[in-house]
C-alpha cells in the first residue's frame, strides 16, 4: 500500500503547495502595491518589470508553482507506461501547460514597452498554458473513455476546457482579471485531480503489485 500510496500523497501535497503559493503571492504583493485592485487589474501586473517586489511575486506565482505542477506532471507521464499512446501523449502535453506557467514568471510583461521581446514571450507563454491544459486533456480523456469513472473523468476534461473558456470567452461584463483568475482556479484544480489518479495509473503499470492498487 505505501508504494501506491505515497507518489500521490507527495503529488497531492505539490499542488497544494503550488496553489497555495499562488495565493498568497496575488494577495500578499496585491495588498502591498498602491492602487491594485484583485477586481480590475490582471495577476500579472504584479509581475510586471520595474514594480516593487516583481521579482519575488514571479518567483512565488509562477515558476515555484510551474515546477511543482511540472514534477507532478513528469510523474503521471513517467507512471503510466501501460497507458494508450494518446493518453501518454495528452500527460506530455499537459505538463508543457506546467512548464508554460513556469515561462509567465521568467519573462514577465513590461507595461511601457508590450513589443519587447520579454513581453512577447510572455504573451506567447500565456497561449501555450491554456492550450496545452485544453488539448493534453482531451487527448486523456479520448484515448481512455473507459478506464476510469466516469464523473471524474468528466470533471477533469471540464476544468482543463474552463481554462480557456474563461481565459478568453468569458463575457465582456465580467472584465478581465476575473475571469483570468477563474482560469487559474480551474487550472490548478485540473492538476489537484490529476494529481490525486497518479495512484490508479502507477498500479496499472507493468511489474505494480495488485495490492499495491488497494
Amino acid at each position: 500500500m505505501k508504494t501506491a500510496i505515497r507518489p500521490r500523497t507527495f503529488a497531492v501535497a505539490a499542488v497544494v503547495a503550488a496553489a497555495a503559493s499562488f495565493s498568497a503571492a496575488l494577495a500578499g504583493f496585491g495588498s502591498s502595491l498602491p492602487g491594485y485592485s484583485q477586481s480590475t487589474h490582471a495577476v500579472d501586473v504584479l509581475g510586471a518589470i520595474g514594480l516593487p517586489g516583481a521579482g519575488w511575486f514571479n518567483a512565488l506565482a509562477f515558476v515555484l508553482p510551474g515546477l511543482l505542477a511540472a514534477g507532478v506532471g513528469v510523474a503521471r507521464w513517467l507512471g503510466q507506461p501501460a497507458a494508450p499512446a494518446a493518453a501518454r501523449i495528452g500527460a506530455l502535453i499537459a505538463l508543457f501547460s506546467a512548464l508554460a506557467f513556469v515561462v509567465l514568471g521568467m519573462f514577465p510583461l513590461d507595461l511601457y514597452r508590450l513589443d519587447a521581446r520579454s513581453s512577447r514571450v510572455h504573451a506567447l507563454a500565456w497561449s501555450l498554458w491554456w492550450l496545452s491544459i485544453a488539448t493534453g486533456a482531451l487527448l486523456d480523456f479520448v484515448a481512455r473513455p473507459l478506464a476510469r469513472p466516469w464523473p471524474r473523468a468528466a470533471i477533469q476534461l471540464a476544468l482543463a476546457w474552463l481554462v480557456p473558456g474563461f481565459a478568453l470567452f468569458a463575457p465582456l461584463q465580467w472584465g478581465s482579471a476575473i475571469p483570468q483568475r477563474l482560469a487559474f482556479a480551474a487550472w490548478f484544480a485540473w492538476w489537484l485531480l490529476a494529481a490525486a489518479a497518479i495512484t490508479r495509473s502507477a498500479a496499472s503499470a507493468p511489474g505494480s503489485s495488485p495490492r499495491a492498487a488497494t
